[in-house]
């Protein structure tokens, strides 16, 4: 039996980058009626940012809504990609991601895509790579493997 690629079939989380977080939390607490986040500044093992060792530190809002995890990210120091959205526009739009089992897999499946990995990382729990077509100006989408702590 031939073992098929792993397919991104569906966006399980939108991230959004935010210059203030408390504010945007409550700002999209507003706006979708939540009362419960995640919050917390993920401690990563290992970084890369487009090739190259990264060095970066984030604070993470988390929240589910009915069919889709909203992710709030505030840059807290060194660079993250589209980083500059943040000084430019006071955020934005940062990724789609998808679950996967098979991280592996999938970042092989979206290179013969054309895709390229422009920053990925891994830490107690989860392990994520955010792809992006540069060719075709594509949005980033994450590929996001999470285990039990």
């Amino acid at each position: 039996m031939v073992k098929s690629m792993p397919t991104i079939d569906r966006i399980n989380q939108i991230s959004i980058t935010v210059s203030d977080l408390d504010r945007a939390v409550k700002f999209y607490s507003d706006v979708f009626h939540v009362a419960e986040w995640k919050i917390f500044t993920p401690e990563y093992a290992e970084r890369t940012l487009k090739g190259k060792p990264g060095n970066f530190r984030i604070k993470v809002a988390v929240t589910q809504l009915e069919n889709l995890e909203l992710e709030l990210v505030q840059l807290l120091e060194g660079e993250i990609v589209n980083g500059e959205s943040i000084q430019t526009h006071g955020g934005g739009l940062h990724h789609v991601a998808t679950f996967v089992t098979d991280i592996g897999e999938c970042i092989m499946r979206m290179k013969k895509l054309g895709f390229e990995v422009v920053q990925s990382g891994k830490r107690p729990g989860a392990e994520f790579a955010y792809l992006q077509n540069t060719e075709e100006r594509s949005i980033i989408i994450e590929v996001l493997k999470r285990s039990a702590v």
